[in-house]
């Protein structure tokens, strides 16, 4: 058994396991699950994601960790394929998923469920979960809300929490200064925004074209940023990949964790091979990228034209493999 994040191979298996999971259980659909199934792509690109254990092509098991308001993300959509084996599956679907939101700033994790449910309330009880009391429980099948805090004591991020999402207009003056920051570090020929302005226009060239832009923020403010420029074909390109010397390996990892929430969208938008471009003399990056799969290439061999900074520029490919 493996997990996977969201593919669309597997998007109707998602939307079948819990259709089934719902109306044998409860009757019928509800509004909400509904519109969950039709706006799959409207909440992942807000930074939702659905996990999947597989095992032999087959969907065992399905959960999604959706961001809710504020610090808030709910735990949702847990259901299991009843037509096959899944002992497992679904506790670690939902870890996927509490991991994911964690990640992702949430420092409150919400469900709401029904007491009928004794293996999803087993799991989560196991997970620290605790039952909190509402008026409203949004679902008509509702009857019961839980809900996981995080703290010092279950996560060691504690108030250090570096929060993760997509990029608004209103980063840009921060992200900007945060990419020429690292740029004009005193080990290369200084550039500016001229060299790269795209940076004048994050919105339209990554996240109106269908690939995203995600910035780090601590206390509010951006640490580090990374963005996945989409091409026709398959083809992406992973740019401004920055984040201020404070945050690069321990305790934070802030690198490694923007990079593996660029690859979790990559792979759910089918992308089959990434591309980049970094200065000769970054052997701490070329590390990271080879330590990643990254694969050095010739200019020569690079797929597409495209603009980058640096004339003296190393390339990297990655094939991605489902």
């Amino acid at each position: 058994m493996k997990i996977i994040s969201f593919t669309e191979k597997y998007r109707q298996d998602f939307i079948d396991i819990n259709t089934d999971w719902i109306v044998s259980n409860f009757g019928s659909l509800e509004e909400h699950d509904i519109e969950a199934f039709k706006k799959i792509d409207e909440q992942m690109q807000a930074g939702a994601m659905i996990f999947f254990a597989i095992e032999n092509d087959t969907v065992l098991a399905t959960c999604m960790a959706m961001p809710m308001e504020g610090t808030t993300w709910e735990i949702c959509k847990l259901g299991a394929n009843k037509n096959v084996p899944h002992k497992g599956a679904g506790s670690a679907v939902f870890e996927a998923s509490m991991k994911w939101a964690i990640n992702h700033g949430a420092e409150r994790l919400f469900i709401v469920t029904n007491t009928k449910l004794k293996p999803a309330l087993h799991i989560y009880e196991k997970y620290g979960f605790k039952e909190i009391k509402l008026t409203d429980y949004r679902y008509t099948r509702g009857n019961i809300a839980l809900e996981y805090i995080k703290t010092e004591n279950n996560e060691n991020t504690g108030k250090d929490m570096i929060k993760i999402q997509t990029y608004t207009e209103a980063d840009r003056d921060e992200i900007i200064a945060l990419v020429l920051h690292c740029q004009n570090d005193g080990t290369r020929p200084i550039v500016s925004v001229e060299n790269q302005p795209e940076l004048l226009h994050i919105k339209e060239k990554y996240l109106d074209a269908g690939g995203n832009f995600w910035v780090a923020k601590k206390d509010g403010k951006v640490v580090g940023s990374i963005g996945l420029m989409m091409c026709d074909g398959g083809l992406a390109i992973l740019k401004k990949f920055f984040v201020y010397e404070p945050y690069r390996g321990n305790p934070y990892h802030l690198g490694r964790k923007l990079y593996e929430t660029l690859l979790e969208f990559a792979k759910s938008k089918e992308v089959k091979k990434i591309i980049l471009d970094t200065p000769k003399n970054t052997e701490r990056a070329h590390k990271f990228y080879e330590k990643a799969g990254f694969k050095k290439i010739s200019k020569e061999e690079l797929p597409i034209v495209y603009d980058y900074p640096y004339e003296d520029s190393d390339f990297f490919s990655l094939e991605i493999t489902m």
